[in-house]
């Protein structure tokens, strides 16, 4: 079954906004905080499946090609909550030292993809370098449609991971040399 990334990052976005609430109240009692702040923490620690970060991640650093799966499923999530930003840029980093099987490698292209449409955060660079090892002509050509976007950052993130593209070329043509 697979894990509802959506649904736990609402749960957790819920108890954040509740947290502030409470925080903000005028004449907030001091157990209303620590009992959203409680409810924040479980909602964060369920958040996460089961040895996510100390076994599917750990693993993946490792090369661990079984730990893919449940990582390329948490990247196409995106789910956003405190401390998955990190996670993301970790399992990016780690992907890069497993060899991906071809319906793997297409799933992260368009994850790749939905980096250049939606995920500007500070970690985006990691996505061009993940493109690097998933470079497809098909790739290409999406990448260089987005250079026609009305939206500025969907331009300018088409852009880098095209460069991104053309430098890992060019370091393979002068390894051929």
């Amino acid at each position: 079954m697979a894990w509802s990334w959506e649904e736990r990052a609402k749960a957790v976005q819920a108890c954040e906004a509740a947290l502030r609430a409470a925080r903000r109240a005028r004449r907030a009692r001091a157990a209303g905080v620590a009992e959203a702040l409680a409810a924040w923490r479980r909602a964060l620690e369920g958040a996460w499946p089961p040895g996510f970060h100390s076994v599917t991640l750990a693993g993946l650093k490792r090369g661990d090609a079984a730990m893919v799966q449940p990582v390329v499923e948490f990247l196409e999530a995106n789910p956003r909550f405190y401390r998955s930003g990190y996670a993301q840029e970790t399992a990016l980093k780690a992907l890069r030292r497993v060899t991906l099987g071809a319906k793997l490698a297409e799933r992260l292209r368009a994850v790749v993809l939905d980096a250049v449409d939606r995920r500007h955060g500070r970690g985006f660079r990691l996505y061009g370098a993940l493109a690097r090892d998933l470079d497809s002509p098909k790739l290409q050509a999406a990448l260089a449609e987005r250079l026609a976007s009305a939206e500025p950052s969907v331009r300018r993130h088409a852009r880098w991971v095209l460069d991104e593209l053309d430098q890992a070329a060019r370091e393979r043509a002068a390894r051929a040399r």
